[in-house]
């Protein structure tokens, strides 16, 4: 009868440990909270959802500001920064030869400082005739008058003594006003040295304009070399730039 129910008992403990066992098992596959029995709930299929990227590690270089837009709406260079080389941008091989730094269709001749350069031709001359002579179109110059006198040195570069003073006039025939402002009057004594203009006394130029029929006076002072005051002269007058000019020959009465 004992071991009946020790056969009993050993055969109940092993059936409890089996049971024990199983729930276990159980347990563990299990993906609920619920009771062992109960079977987890299969969640429906639908679409898998991208897991966002980790931050990247903080930089210690300082973020650079962005650039700012242009009016077309493309970022322009933020400063410090060298904008790309355009592509219609020529080859440097190809670059074309700078100009010559002369006006068109004229040539500058290289020279040397011994080089002698010719003088420039003589414009046209009209021979006085007693004193006189008339150009073409009704200009009429006269020298009216001569004669040696004592001046005083006056403006740079004059000296004071003998000089010779000769007195002119001018008669405009024509239908206009003729200007002698930039009128020029040379004088080469019998030295053949070019009289020294003076501006003292009696010194009086033409000057203004003359009006048409009308006569302008004008008198003109030159220190000449020592010992020709008594030489004849040849005296030469340009009433206006581009006109012919009038040669005379006289003498210092």
């Amino acid at each position: 009868m004992s071991r009946s129910w020790l056969k009993f008992g050993l055969l109940a403990g092993a059936v409890a440990i089996l049971l024990v066992v199983a729930v276990v098992l159980v347990r563990g596959a299990g993906t609920g909270t619920g009771d062992v029995g109960e079977v987890a709930a299969t969640p429906p299929a639908g679409p898998t959802a991208t897991a966002a990227p980790s931050d990247p590690a903080p930089s210690s270089a300082p973020a650079s500001p962005s650039a700012p837009e242009s009016t077309d709406g493309e970022p322009d260079p933020g400063p410090g920064t060298t904008p790309p080389a355009s592509s219609d941008e020529d080859d440097p091989a190809e670059e074309p030869a700078q100009p010559e730094p002369t006006a068109p269709g004229m040539e500058v001749p290289a020279g040397t400082v011994d080089e002698v350069v010719d003088d420039r031709p003589a414009g046209p001359t009209v021979e006085a005739e007693e004193d006189s002579a008339e150009l073409d179109g009704g200009i009429t110059v006269r020298l009216t008058g001569t004669g040696l006198q004592q001046v005083e040195a006056v403006g740079p570069g004059e000296t004071t003594g003998t000089a010779v003073v000769v007195e002119l006039e001018l008669t405009n025939e024509t239908d206009d006003p003729v200007g002698l402002d930039a009128a020029v009057v040379t004088l080469l004594d019998g030295a053949d040295q070019i009289g020294l203009p003076g501006t003292g006394e009696p010194y009086n130029p033409f000057s203004g304009a003359v009006a048409p029929g009308d006569t302008a006076e004008a008198s003109y002072v030159f220190r000449v070399t020592e010992g020709a005051q008594d030489e004849p002269f040849t005296l030469s007058v340009t009433h206006t730039p581009g006109a012919p000019t009038v040669v005379i020959t006289g003498t210092a009465d």
